[in-house]
């Protein structure tokens, strides 16, 4: 099957793994790829601010969404930044870059399972599932992080992945709820 084949929501799934694929190639070759860019002064202040206005975009859209094209905006913005912010990231370990990322995973994940609803499947609290799905995602992380010798297991790093995963989920939330609370009353 072709990507074109795929319905709405096998693409969203697909946006999903290209970003899960982009944090797993930050974590092998992170460090190589960052000391390359930083020659390059390629990465710095401005690429975060980038890829943060890009996440915000993303679920702003998402939760305005009414369409095909909006929604598909918000999916574009939370890849591309999540590719921005990779870059971004491998300045120092030290940067919760993670925010963004998971963020836009979140963002990505949640979208599908609203479209797998919209196909008339069932899917129970598809809010709580994504941010369920991201957490999980966010543990392997660290997890093959504490046996990778350039990088360092945290704990904290699993928080501010949760906390994206859910900022994401519920701001697109509360932006779709005001948006049909508000367009009932026009």
């Amino acid at each position: 099957m072709t990507i074109r084949g795929l319905d709405r929501e096998g693409r969203l799934w697909l946006c999903a793994v290209a970003i899960l694929l982009l944090i797993v190639v930050n974590l092998f070759f992170g460090a190589a790829i960052a000391a390359k860019l930083q020659v390059w002064n390629a990465i710095g202040p401005v690429t975060f601010s980038a890829g943060m206005v890009l996440v915000a975009a993303a679920v702003i859209a998402h939760g305005l969404a009414g369409g095909a094209r909006l929604v598909a905006m918000a999916v574009s913005l939370a890849v591309l930044s999540v590719g921005v912010l990779t870059i971004a990231r491998m300045t120092s370990p030290a940067e919760r870059t993670h925010l963004i990322e998971y963020g836009a995973l979140a963002l990505v994940v949640f979208a599908a399972l609203l479209a797998r609803r919209d196909n008339g499947r069932t899917v129970p609290a598809p809010a709580i599932i994504a941010i369920a799905i991201v957490v999980c995602v966010g543990v392997a992380d660290e997890c093959v992080q504490a046996f990778l010798p350039s990088r360092v297991f945290d704990p904290v790093d699993i928080m501010f992945n949760a906390a994206a995963a859910t900022g994401a989920v519920v701001v697109s939330t509360v932006v779709r709820v005001a948006r049909a609370w508000f367009s009932a009353d026009l």
